[in-house]
């Protein structure tokens, strides 16, 4: 096995929390219990004082965003609600060594060095930039042709929308990670590995790996805007569903050493199950577990068994991590130009 800057492929040994962490991580429990409905019910008080519409004007040009209410609450709640509680949940159920913040913020290694500069590029919108560009506008213009084809011109509607706002979120959920699957198991062939082969590079795991995504990643634009045109889901409802993906990605990368029993075989997949996907030794042990909910690996036979939290995650591939960030991505997208037009690539 490869020895990227000085690290390998083997991650730091798990360390089962002892007593005096078990009292911290009930303080941090407590803590949550207290603080997660003040900031919910802060942040809605605090969204009602501002106003629905917003028009701006800006050198003779004026642009008017609407629902601002709705975008404000779902964005802010994602900040100051969810970010907090499975951060705090982490901290708790997997102590302070094991922790996503401690491998984020005391000497973070390379690999997780690169899920800071993901992280950052993608929320400052340079991902979406860059995907644009290499992308050379294609996949917005398909995604725009699709939503006028189904809604503008068939006026295809299944009628969703008419639903309770619950209603609508659980079933676009659902809908969700169909499609998800399918583009996830797609990404694990030879044509469209390369680009889904930057967010296996992780040597570790932390919250902010869910992030770590090629620019690039362009089959997923697909996956929610195929749905999206065919159910005619409202600003409110692809937000509450991003946030929840997001959330759960952000769990599902964590350092919590579980499998969340029948929740995790069946419902939202568990830590320990995706960490089986992104195991080292991927071609000999096979991989899995492409979907959120479990029981579409159930249904199509990717399902392959439960795992402990040792195993050794990553790609054999060489990256340069961290600095090196920018020249990973590109390295990574000739492979995948190479794979598209049928050329090899190095795996």
């Amino acid at each position: 096995m490869k020895t990227i800057n000085g690290e390998t492929g083997l991650n730091e040994v798990y360390e089962k929390p002892n007593l005096a962490s078990s009292k911290l991580m009930l303080v941090i429990l407590l803590a949550l219990v207290i603080y997660l409905p003040l900031s919910y019910f802060g942040v809605k008080w605090a969204i009602e004082l501002m106003p629905d519409q917003l028009s701006l004007s800006l050198f003779g040009l004026s642009k008017t965003v609407s629902n601002l209410k709705t975008r404000l609450f779902d964005i802010i709640s994602f900040a100051a609600f969810i970010i907090p509680a499975v951060v705090g949940l982490e901290l708790a159920l997997a102590g302070w060594k094991n922790s996503s913040l401690r491998r984020l913020f005391v000497r973070p290694r390379g690999s997780v060095q690169t899920d800071w500069v993901c992280f950052f590029l993608g929320q400052a919108q340079i991902f979406g930039l860059i995907g644009k560009a290499m992308t050379f506008g294609l996949v917005i213009w398909l995604a725009r042709l699709t939503n006028d084809l189904l809604i503008g011109q068939w006026g295809l509607s299944l009628g969703i929308i008419d639903q309770p706002l619950g209603l609508q979120i659980g079933l676009y959920f659902i809908l969700y990670t169909f499609f998800d699957y399918w583009s996830h198991r797609f990404y694990h062939t030879p044509r469209f590995w390369p680009l889904h082969r930057f967010h296996h590079s992780a040597r570790e795991f932390t919250m902010l790996t869910t992030f770590r995504q090629h620019p690039v990643d362009f089959l997923s634009v697909f996956v929610i805007n195929l749905p999206l045109a065919m159910l005619g889901a409202t600003v409110e409802v692809m937000l509450c569903v991003s946030i929840l993906v997001a959330s759960l990605g952000m769990l599902i990368h964590s350092n919590i050493d579980s499998s969340w029993g029948f929740v995790g075989r069946y419902l939202i997949q568990s830590p320990n199950h995706h960490r089986l996907h992104h195991v080292l030794d991927y071609k000999g042990t096979g991989v899995g577990h492409f979907g959120i909910m479990p029981v579409w690996d159930h249904l199509f036979g990717s399902w392959i068994g439960d795992e402990v939290h040792s195993l050794a995650i990553g790609v054999d591939r060489e990256y340069g991590f961290g600095i090196n960030t920018a020249r990973d991505i590109v390295r990574d997208y000739k492979d995948a130009v190479l794979a598209l037009f049928g050329q090899k690539y190095k795996e």
